[in-house]
Order: C-alpha cells, then structure tokens, then sequence
C-alpha cells in the first residue's frame, strides 16, 4: 500500500480506539509500531518541506514582481517628467 494511503488510514485511526491506532501505527510500519511513527513523521516532515518551499519560492516571486513592477514605474515617471522639461525648455 501506498504510504500516503497509510498514513490516511493513521490519520483517520487517531479519532478511533487506542487499538485502532496502534493497528494503523503497525500496518504503516510494516509490523512495527515503532517504524510506524518514524515512517509518520517523515511523511509529514516532507510534506511540510514541500509545502514550505512552495510558499517560499511564491512569496519570493511575488517581492521580485513588485520591485520590478515599482521601478517600471518610477522609471516612466522620470521620463516623463523630463520629457516635459524639455517640451518646456525648447
């Protein structure tokens, strides 16, 4: 089985009976409830990793899009201005 399915099944085991757990805790860890919660933590361990980096790439993004889209701006603001000072000028 699939650990994503298993730890599913723990998750869904932790609402339940203390022996239901325990059975989950075993499947997961192939007999052994003790490798069932490592096997647990590493699972949510990595998801969280992924989860992390996904937010962080985003959020880093989203810094760069707004610093570009500002300078963009202030940029055309100056060329403007100076346009207009030398339509002024002349």
């Amino acid at each position: 089985m699939d650990n994503i399915i298993l730890v599913s099944e723990v998750l869904d085991a932790s609402y339940s009976c203390a022996p239901d757990m325990t059975h989950a805790l075993c499947s997961l860890g192939g007999g052994d409830m003790g490798s069932g919660i490592i096997a647990l933590w590493e699972a949510g361990q990595r998801i969280g990793m992924i989860k992390g980096t996904a937010i962080t790439t985003l959020v880093f993004s989203a810094g760069i899009a707004c610093v570009v889209i500002i300078r963009h701006r202030h940029k055309a603001r100056l060329q403007k201005a100076e346009s207009k000072e030398v339509s002024e000028n002349a």
